[in-house]
Formats: C-alpha cells, sequence, structure tokens
C-alpha cells in the first residue's frame, strides 16, 4: 500500500503520517528554533540587511534587483548561459546575504545580495565588476554571481531557501541550503524535490514526490518552516496537493487541500497557509493546522484572486486581489488585502490600480510595505499601510509566479524570536 495514497495506490485520499512522525517532523533538529535559549540571544537579522527586492524577468532571463527605499533597479543578473531559463522565483537567504533564482526551464542560480561577499578577483579587471542598474553583464563575467546549478530539469518553479542552523558562538546560520522541485519530463510518474548546498550549489539529495504526477503539472509553490521543512503545493485544478519535505529530504506529509491553491505561506506560529485560485470555492484562504492536520477558512469575505501569501509583523496575512466585495469595478481596480492570522478575518480591499486586476505576487518588505507584481502590465507595486501610498514601477518583465522577494517571509517563519 502507498502510504501516501490511496489503497490501491492510484492516489492521495487524506493526511498520513509515517510510524513516528509528524508533520511537525519531531525528529528535525535546529538550533534556530524560537525556544533555544542561544537562538534568542542571537535575535534576528538585522533589517538594515535587507535593503532590496528582487524580481524574476521571465521573458528577459534575467533577476532584478531593486532598491526597496528608492525603487531603483540596482543590477540586473542574467540567469543561464543561454538566457532562456525563464527565471520565475526568486527567495532570500535568513541572513540576507544572498539570493536564490529559480528558472521554469531549469536550473538555480545564487547571487550574492551585499557587495562585500562577492569575488572581486573573479575576473582580471581591477575592481569589483558587477551590474549596478538595469543593465546586465554578459554570462559568467558578474563578481557577483556565486554559482548556478543546472539540474536538468524540463519545468522548475517551487524554490525556498532553508534557514540552516544558527551557530551560538559566532550568530550566523550555517548550513543553509536552497530547496527546488520540478520534473524532468513531462511523463515523469512523480515530480521530484532537490536540495542543494547553499554556500555552493551541490547536491544534497533528493526526494520523490509521490502523489505529484508530472502530467498533471510541475508544484509551482514552495515555503519553508523554522524546522527547515520544505512545503508544496500543487496549483493544477482538479489535482491539488499540499506535501511536507523534512530537513533531511523524508516525505513526511501528505494532504489533498479544499481548494485550489495560488499561493502558500508559513505563518509565525507554525500554520500553513493557502490562498485560492480565482473562483476557487466560498473562500479567500484557508489555513492548515499540522499538528491537528484541521483546515480553517478566511471567508467572511471572499476576495477573488490567483496570488501568493505572506504575513506582516502584525499577524496580517497579505494577498492580492482581483475583485473584493467591498471594491470598486474597473479597468484597473485590483489591489491588496489581508486576513487576520488570529480571528480569520478577510479585511478592507486597498486598490492598487493592477490593471484587469492581474496582480498576483506578494511580499513585505523590512519596512512593513507590501509589494505586488503583474506580469500582465508589467509593473511592480509597493503599498504602505500606514499611509496607503502606492508607488510602482513601469516597464519591468515579471514572471506570473509569487515569490519571497524580499525575504521577509522566510524571516517571519524561522527567525528566532521573531
Amino acid at each position: 500500500m502507498d502510504p501516501w495514497g490511496s489503497a490501491d495506490g492510484s492516489g492521495p485520499t487524506s493526511a498520513t503520517d509515517p510510524p513516528g512522525e509528524s508533520g511537525a517532523d519531531t525528529e528535525d533538529t535546529d538550533t534556530s528554533s524560537a525556544d533555544d535559549p542561544a537562538g534568542v540571544a542571537c535575535g534576528c537579522t538585522p533589517a538594515e540587511a535587507f535593503p532590496n527586492v528582487w524580481i524574476a524577468n521571465d521573458v528577459g532571463g534575467t533577476v532584478s534587483k531593486i532598491d526597496a527605499e528608492t525603487m531603483e533597479i540596482r543590477g540586473r543578473f542574467v540567469t543561464r548561459a543561454d538566457g532562456l531559463g525563464r527565471p520565475v522565483s526568486t527567495a532570500v537567504s535568513i541572513d540576507g546575504s544572498a539570493v536564490a533564482v529559480s528558472n521554469f526551464a531549469g536550473g538555480l542560480l545564487k547571487i550574492w545580495a551585499r557587495p562585500d561577499l562577492c569575488d572581486a578577483n573573479l575576473n582580471t579587471l581591477a575592481g569589483l565588476q558587477t551590474s549596478v542598474n538595469g543593465a546586465p553583464m554578459a554570462w559568467g563575467t558578474d563578481e557577483c554571481v556565486d554559482w548556478y546549478a543546472p539540474l536538468g530539469f524540463t519545468s522548475q518553479v517551487a524554490l525556498a531557501w532553508g534557514p540552516g542552523d544558527l551557530d551560538p558562538m559566532t550568530c550566523e546560520y550555517v548550513d543553509q541550503v536552497v530547496w527546488t522541485a520540478g520534473c524532468f519530463t513531462n511523463s515523469d510518474a512523480s515530480a521530484t524535490v532537490v536540495r542543494v548546498n547553499g554556500d555552493d550549489g551541490s547536491p544534497l539529495g533528493d526526494t520523490v514526490l509521490s502523489g505529484f504526477p508530472c502530467d498533471e503539472g510541475t508544484p509551482t509553490l514552495g515555503a519553508v518552516d523554522r524546522d527547515g521543512g520544505f512545503w508544496l503545493a500543487n496549483t493544477t485544478p482538479g489535482n491539488e496537493r499540499l506535501a511536507r519535505v523534512s530537513a533531511q529530504g523524508n516525505l513526511t506529509l501528505f494532504e489533498v487541500p479544499p481548494l485550489v491553491p495560488a499561493g502558500i505561506a508559513i505563518d509565525a506560529e507554525g500554520m500553513v497557509w493557502l490562498s485560492a485560485n480565482n473562483g476557487s470555492g466560498p473562500t479567500t484562504a484557508a489555513r492548515f493546522d499540522p499538528m491537528s492536520f484541521v483546515w480553517t477558512f478566511a471567508d467572511n469575505l471572499v476576495a477573488r484572486g490567483n496570488s501568493g501569501l505572506v504575513e506582516d509583523d502584525y499577524g496580517h496575512m497579505w494577498l492580492s486581489y482581483a475583485t473584493h466585495p467591498q471594491g470598486a469595478v474597473g479597468t484597473a481596480w485590483g489591489g491588496a488585502t489581508y486576513v487576520d492570522t488570529e480571528t480569520l478575518h478577510v479585511g478592507p480591499p486597498a486598490s492598487l490600480g493592477c490593471a484587469a486586476g492581474h496582480c498576483t505576487g506578494i511580499s513585505i518588505d523590512f519596512a512593513g510595505r507590501v509589494w505586488s507584481t503583474s506580469a500582465v502590465d508589467g509593473r511592480v507595486y509597493r503599498y504602505d499601510p500606514e499611509s496607503s501610498a502606492v508607488a510602482t514601477i513601469e516597464d519591468i518583465q515579471v514572471s506570473p509566479y509569487s515569490s519571497d522577494l524580499s525575504g521577509w517571509a522566510l524571516h517571519n517563519a524561522a527567525c528566532p524570536g521573531n
């Protein structure tokens, strides 16, 4: 009998854990746990380590580094030698030192976020050679690109940077890993999760996602919890999936969610959140308790969209919407709203002016501002919840997939004492 499927092995039926394991994955050990005295003493990485947001430019084959305060492009980087990688997701390390980029057409890239960590001796030219504006350097010449791991996937989206372990002596995170998932061919029986060493991109192992057949779509959503476990979801209508792979690479939970997911997030309490794909049932989002396997729903108001999720510092789980019951209707009426993580009540709309409501990406910067992106109108939006001010970046190629643009999502879910 397939423990992740029905009795005849034909497919998943309910959440199940192997003997001795649970959704909380008790065999994981992580010195960055919130109740670890050394971890709390070290505290969290300061906000100053996260001054940028990172936008995957699907069509252009690059990723853009954007100053979160001035909204100016501070760099642009090619993500594969042939320029055809189709980058779709970005993830910032928990210490703010580096960014990982996932290419839909295969491969992972690591970029140093801090110039002082870049290798100024990569070529023979004096000084550091790196992009500082919207013009990318030729492949292999930018000294802030640390490594590239080809992996061999033909379709790859889900991405997350694991927190690693917090060294109580140095207060630095060590043994960080990068997680991704994909399919080698569309006919693969199951998708595969791969984790690589964050230091050099070398492989650390892979896990076959039994129950995620590739002919039903590559897993597109990924997030990491405090114990370093990697959560994935499939957004294909009719083939909804939610799974967790432990820090050691073991498939420890499989669940069929009660909606078609559009985004995934782990909140500060370790709960797993899924936003509802546009029209996916009478709910805005659903929350899953990995200890009790209980789902609860944010359905007092139903905001429609196809958005990611991210929790701010006030217990508000933000998402973009195409329509909101209390919002305006027109040609540019998309915006952002939130779900209160305690009451599960959906909040009021905040209009961003997304063309035809097509904002999908979502992120929070370390000043508490909400970022959203639209692949349809080629814009990046920044919303300040305190002042209601909206700022935009025009004419930028944006991936339609959501990701942790700033590093806040991982920081919120995994940083001790947060």
